[in-house]
């Protein structure tokens, strides 16, 4: 019979102590004290006058605020939409090709196709302000190259009104498709032999467009929920604010061989800063 050690309370508070205390100062309290503010007006001596609703009825009712409201909001639907929409089925793409026993070298693929996502976007931005440059910019050289000149906008990728949010969305993906695929890559790994066997057995090959890499992505459906939540909430927490914050933390994936795998996750963190709230003047 195997022993079951439970962790002290001392234990508990060590080590969720500092991240709680962390998390409270500049991330709950911040948050809590904007959602305060915005139920006060800020007077010219700098006091506070409680208003109640005031500020709301002001933001949904004066069509000189609705208007920008609503379009920031949708602007943010917009970019989470694409961001959403094109990540995720990328990232399961690239985790199921990361688990084929025919690719060589697949800890340097699962490394260059995650080191993005490491980076600061204020970098990341650098890079792809130069890329998307249209003047000199490689992406349209490239497009050009292959015959598609006539797609480039006049305005440039990010002076077009229509398109500069959808680039910019897709530049968010290259970023962080990263973190989804090794969330997938673990779920892939943890898959048996065995029951990719019986899938193939039970004709899930006409189902699935291959019969391998294809079958463990079948497989793993349950864990789309663990990979799409998580990334719900960071993607409306980015769409408002700049940079987050980073986490790190590694894990040992168990692969089909019974082998353990190095597989290292990166968890960024929502912004440090409060929402702004609707003040009046």
């Amino acid at each position: 019979m195997v022993a079951t050690i439970r962790p002290r309370w001392h234990h508990l508070v060590f080590f969720l102590g500092p991240a709680l205390v962390l998390y409270t100062l500049f991330m709950a309290w911040p948050l809590l004290d904007s959602l305060r503010l915005s139920f006060y007006q800020q007077q010219v001596d700098g006091s506070q006058v409680f208003i109640g609703m005031g500020n709301f009825n002001k933001l949904f009712g004066d069509p000189q605020y609705s208007e920008r409201f609503w379009g920031a909001l949708a602007h943010n639907f917009q970019f989470f939409a694409v961001f959403m929409i094109v990540q995720n089925p990328v990232a399961l793409l690239l985790a199921a090709l990361l688990t084929s026993q025919r690719l060589k070298g697949a800890a340097i693929y699962r490394t260059i196709l995650f080191s993005p996502t490491t980076l600061s976007i204020v970098i990341i931005g650098w890079i792809w302000t130069l890329m998307l440059n249209p003047l000199w910019g490689i992406v349209n050289d490239f497009i050009k190259g292959i015959g598609l000149g006539s797609i480039i906008p006049k305005e440039g990728w990010l002076g077009s009104p229509s398109l500069a949010l959808t680039v910019v969305a897709l530049v968010g993906v290259w970023q962080y498709v990263g973190l989804p695929m090794i969330l997938f890559l673990a779920a892939l790994l943890g898959i048996d032999d065995e029951l990719v066997d019986a899938a193939r057995f039970q004709r899930l090959r006409e189902r699935l467009c291959h019969a391998g890499n294809a079958s463990r992505a079948g497989l793993c459906h349950r864990y789309h929920g663990h990979v799409l939540l998580p990334d719900y909430v960071r993607q409306f927490w980015r769409a408002a604010q700049s940079e987050p914050g980073n986490y790190h933390c590694d894990h040992d994936v168990p692969d089909h061989t019974h082998r353990r795998r190095h597989v290292f996750v990166h968890f960024p963190a929502p912004p440090d800063q409060g929402l702004n709230p609707a003040t009046s003047e």
